[in-house]
């Protein structure tokens, strides 16, 4: 509601519904971590095992078939915005990718934030950089 994505009135009618809860609404439409729910899809302590980099790469290893692409999630004032950069390597007839490195700015504004990146286009020379800004507004 805050940027105007959502009308009061939905937000309301839905506040007011006889299966409204609390923490639910704070995940789907606060984007606000509650825990985990029993019996979830997945075990939140063994995810967060899995989000680290054993050997992430700060410049391109210059490899035979191999090129660079980073995936960039711009988030708004003092949320975090992420920068995933894969290595991808062609095979005859496919390709496999790897996660290389993870950047994370939290609080940063928009100019620090295109300047990370050029200065990772610098070490890695992506061959795309694809950004997610949905729902950023000027």
């Amino acid at each position: 509601m805050y940027y105007g994505l959502l009308n009061q009135d939905f937000v309301n009618q839905l506040k007011n519904s006889s299966t409204y809860d609390d923490a639910s609404f704070s995940r789907e439409f606060g984007s606000k971590w509650s825990h985990t729910t029993e019996g979830s899809l997945f075990d939140f302590s063994k995810l967060q095992g899995l989000r680290k980099l054993k050997k992430p790469e700060w410049e391109a290893r210059h490899e035979d078939n191999v090129f660079y692409v980073a995936s960039v999630d711009v988030a708004r004032s003092s949320a975090r915005t992420v920068i995933e950069v894969f290595k991808v390597r062609m095979g005859e007839d496919h390709f496999t990718k790897n996660l290389v490195n993870i950047i994370l700015m939290e609080g940063r504004n928009f100019l620090y934030q295109a300047t990370k990146i050029k200065e990772l286009d610098q070490e890695f020379g992506f061959d795309w950089v694809t950004i997610d800004g949905n729902g950023l507004t000027y």
